[in-house]
């Protein structure tokens, strides 16, 4: 009895290890694109409470829709808020600090990309979010 638990115990830890060592694997190394699958359902699971609280009580309308950012075009804005990014909340004037941050997380290159109107990653947007 005690060999079976034993055995049992032993194959529960190794599937447990399995499991942990693939995720790590996914979010590392990032075959065929999987972390991104991952983050992006991630982001679009946790922006139901933020598109909740961003919703106007006059009319319903989400505030990120009405709102006209001057620094994003509108493909931009709507991905913001499909992502569940409040556009309206977002600064509108862009410090030299920031972009200083935004180039050493992307770097320069994948930051001209994006202003000539690239669609930045989901795990891009995340690593972007402590310079603003």
């Amino acid at each position: 009895m005690r060999t079976l638990l034993k055995a049992l115990l032993i194959l529960i830890i190794s599937i447990i290890v399995i499991a942990i060592a693939l995720a790590a694997y996914i979010m590392i190394k990032n075959p065929l694109g999987l972390r991104d699958v991952f983050v992006a359902s991630y982001i679009k699971d946790n922006s139901v409470l933020s598109t909740v609280n961003n919703v106007n009580n006059a009319d319903n309308i989400p505030a990120s829709s009405t709102y006209d950012h001057p620094l994003l075009n509108d493909e931009q804005e709507a991905m913001a808020a499909k992502a569940g990014i409040d556009v309206s909340k977002l600064p509108s004037e862009i410090t030299p600090e920031q972009q200083q941050c935004v180039n050493s997380k992307l770097g320069e290159a994948r930051v001209l990309e994006i202003i000539k109107g690239a669609e930045p990653s989901p795990l891009e947007m995340i690593k972007v979010v402590p310079c603003f």
